[in-house]
């Protein structure tokens, strides 16, 4: 399994334009931590599409627990692709990927629950929905303490992860 806990900039709409800018983002990039000044220019912190695709990776799993990370980017050949395709394209066999920007908070408690789940079931796609269903009626118990039972939470909290590729 490899798991990258991080911020993802894609096609989504613009959270942050003066980070995009200071990127220089001409595609979808993983931020990752940055080397100092002393490193290669290949270490400047951020982990490209195109660097990506040039990768091979072989893990059964890969988890991109961080915002947008499952948008499409630009067509290339058949349909758009993104850090999901690039990854099976390496090799990955699964990818779970956000279609949107996630929580910090809700996404440590889904991903927390994930691992538990995926421990005991192999199945990426069976231990997402568990993890969700979890989180959910955690949720639903905490609302319920506080009087606010009708105020259910959106799905924006729960529903931005989804599973691509095969068993």
């Amino acid at each position: 399994i490899l798991h990258l806990a991080t911020h993802g900039l894609s096609d989504a709409q613009s959270w942050n334009q003066e980070l995009e800018l200071a990127v220089g983002m001409e595609q979808p990039v993983l931020l990752l931590a940055g080397a100092d000044e002393a490193a290669s220019p290949q270490d400047d912190g951020l982990l490209r599409l195109d660097e990506i695709l040039a990768l091979s990776s072989h893990a059964e799993l890969v988890v991109l627990s961080g915002c947008t990370t499952g948008r499409g980017w630009r067509a290339l050949g058949e349909g758009a692709y993104g850090f999901a395709g690039a990854f099976l394209h390496g090799g990955s066999k699964q990818v779970v990927a956000s279609n949107w920007s996630v929580d910090d908070e809700v996404t440590r408690a889904l991903m927390t629950s994930f691992y538990d789940s995926l421990s005991s079931n192999r199945d990426a796609a069976r231990a997402l929905n568990l993890a969700r269903r979890k989180w959910y009626a955690s949720e639903e118990r905490a609302l319920e303490r506080h009087g606010e039972r009708d105020r259910l939470p959106p799905p924006f909290f729960w529903a931005s992860f989804r599973v691509v590729g095969v068993t």
